[in-house]
Order: structure tokens, then C-alpha cells, then sequence
């Protein structure tokens, strides 16, 4: 991926990660042409002239999503019918809106599954990959005596190969209840470590989501073993030259940057280039408020440029 840097001050509002649909059983299975024409409107409307759509991408096996709907990604075979047969619809439609569009996707990471992704991607050819991590594999969270498993879905005793950390608060305190905060930690940033290596990503979204539900230190404490793994994978980022993303959807939800500022200056000691992605999931989450937000306070921990990519439509 090819992006330029634009000094802060001159910076015009741009979108390197987007959703055109919502997750859900049904909006995910209705997914369509008129979600990402929808979404080209309303960033033609609000002056967004630089946009990556990048929807989940398909899992290896249906059985890689644990979660009750299995509504985590986008179906292959929709993907195909959407996105990959009509890329140059897309494109021109976008080029008549005033909008550079570049059609790319956000990964999740499971491990032994390159034949996979080698695949997926000469299917799709994305423009743009972008790594999110939601998943850790090889914990194992049983339901309760009730039989109420970490979803809250009342089912038989069974052995999921993944945990959706950022399900909802009630899975991830049930999991943090079985097994301990540290070991999903440490599961998540080996994972986050073995996924920058394999050098198959260009920006790494929401690097710090394991502390979407910790505000105010409420599970666990960025202490000095937390900030030396994050440190750890910022140094891996620069050496594979990847880009770190401040993410709107965690400022929109948290009040602060996401990732947290002492993060993001970090990374700006390394030279590692910084982007910014909404991660919305619909038009109606489209907000220049929180962009301005993000701009003032990326501002205030010292961030001099901002990394655009270069579209060709």
C-alpha cells in the first residue's frame, strides 16, 4: 500500500477503515450493492474524498466464528458476488461522487491457515489489509454449571478453537472469571506479534482493543509488563513497516484516543506512520465531530503528519 504524509495542520477528512453494513444475522446475509452505494453517498456528502471500504473477510471455516449468530464476517461467496465481480462499478460510481475508494479488508488472524489467506486473496485482491485482531485461540471457555456459555447462549458443553474477546462485557468478565485477565493478554499480543511477522498486513486497526472494556483500570492495570508488550509490537511494526491506525469508533466509545496517547507516542518515537480509520458500520455512524476530536488531541501528544493512502481508481 502506498500512502503520502500529510502534515497535520493541512489535513482534509479521509477514511482508511470502513463497514458498509452493520453485523447482524440479517443485515450480514442481506449484505448488498446498495450498502457500499449507500456509504459513497453519504462520504461524497460529508466531503470524505479518500475512503477504504474494508469489510470483514471471510473466516477459513464457519467454524472459526464462535459466536451465536456466526456473524463476525463477510460470507466467501457473498464477498465474491458483491464486491469482487462488481470492483469497477464501485470504483466509477465513487469516481462520479468525487470519492477515491480503494476496495480492501480487515483481517482477523488465525494461525496455520496461510494456504488459506493465499487463496482468499487472489480471490479478492484487496487494495488494502488491514489487521484487527478479535480472537484468541488456545483458551478455552466451558459453560457455567447452569450451562450458559460466554455469549450467553444456553447450549451443551463444548470446546470453542476461538474466543471473540470484544463480544460484549458479559463474555469477556465470564472468561476473565475462568481463566484470568493474563493469560488472555498474553494470548492476544503473541497473536498480534505472529500476525505483524507474517508480513500479510499494511495497518494495524485498534492495536489496544484487549482495553475496550477497561476503563478506569476496571480489569486490569497498564502496568509496566502491559506497556513493554505494546511497546514490543510497535518495534515489530517498524521493523515491517506497517501503519498504526487511531481508530474513531474507540474515541466515539471512549472519550479518549484510541489507541491510548501514551501508545501513539510511542509510536511516533519509532517513526511509525499514523493513520486514521472510523471503523463504522453503516452510514449513520459517519461523524465528523469525533474526527475533529481525534485531530485536536493526536495534536496535543505531539503527532506532526498523518499517513494518507494513495487511491488509483
Amino acid at each position: 500500500m502506498k500512502f503520502k504524509l500529510i502534515p497535520i495542520d493541512l489535513i482534509q477528512r479521509f477514511d482508511t477503515h470502513m463497514h458498509s453494513v452493520q453485523h447482524g444475522p440479517i443485515e450480514m446475509k442481506q449484505f448488498n450493492m446498495k450498502n457500499i452505494t449507500d456509504l459513497i453517498d453519504m462520504c461524497a456528502k460529508k466531503e470524505i474524498k479518500t475512503i477504504c471500504l474494508t469489510e470483514h473477510i471471510p473466516f477459513p471455516l464457519s467454524s472459526f466464528d464462535p459466536t451465536p449468530n456466526k456473524d463476525c464476517a463477510i460470507e466467501k461467496e457473498k464477498w465474491v458476488n458483491v464486491l469482487t465481480k462488481n470492483k469497477e462499478y464501485i470504483k466509477k460510481y465513487a469516481q462520479q461522487k468525487g470519492v477515491s475508494i480503494a476496495i480492501g479488508g480487515e483481517y482477523d488472524f488465525f494461525p496455520r491457515n496461510n494456504k488459506f489467506y493465499n487463496i482468499i486473496n487472489q480471490i479478492i485482491k484487496p487494495e488494502i489489509k488491514i489487521l484487527g485482531l478479535h480472537f484468541v485461540d488456545n483458551i478455552t471457555v466451558v459453560p457455567n454449571d447452569e450451562g450458559i456459555d460466554c455469549y450467553n447462549e444456553k447450549i451443551a458443553i463444548k470446546t470453542e478453537k476461538q474466543f471473540c474477546f470484544d463480544y460484549s462485557e458479559k463474555a469477556f468478565q465470564f472468561a476473565i472469571n475462568q481463566i484470568g485477565i493474563k493469560k488472555i493478554i498474553s494470548r492476544y499480543f503473541s497473536l498480534l506479534t505472529e500476525a505483524i511477522q507474517s508480513q500479510r498486513y499494511d495497518i494495524v486497526a485498534h492495536i489496544d482493543l484487549i482495553n475496550k472494556y477497561n476503563q478506569n483500570n476496571k480489569y486490569f492495570v497498564e502496568d509496566e509488563a502491559y506497556r513493554k508488550l505494546l511497546i514490543q509490537v510497535l518495534s515489530f511494526m517498524q521493523k515491517k513497516q506497517l501503519l498504526l491506525e487511531v481508530n474513531l469508533g474507540g474515541i466515539k466509545a471512549t472519550g479518549q484516543l484510541v489507541p491510548r496517547g501514551w501508545i501513539i507516542k510511542e509510536a511516533i518515537k519509532l517513526n511509525i506512520p499514523i493513520t486514521i480509520g472510523s471503523d463504522i458500520h453503516g452510514v449513520n455512524e459517519i461523524s465528523n465531530e469525533v474526527w475533529k476530536f481525534a485531530i485536536k488531541n493526536l495534536k496535543k501528544v505531539g503527532l506532526k503528519t498523518i499517513a494518507v493512502p494513495i487511491i488509483t481508481n
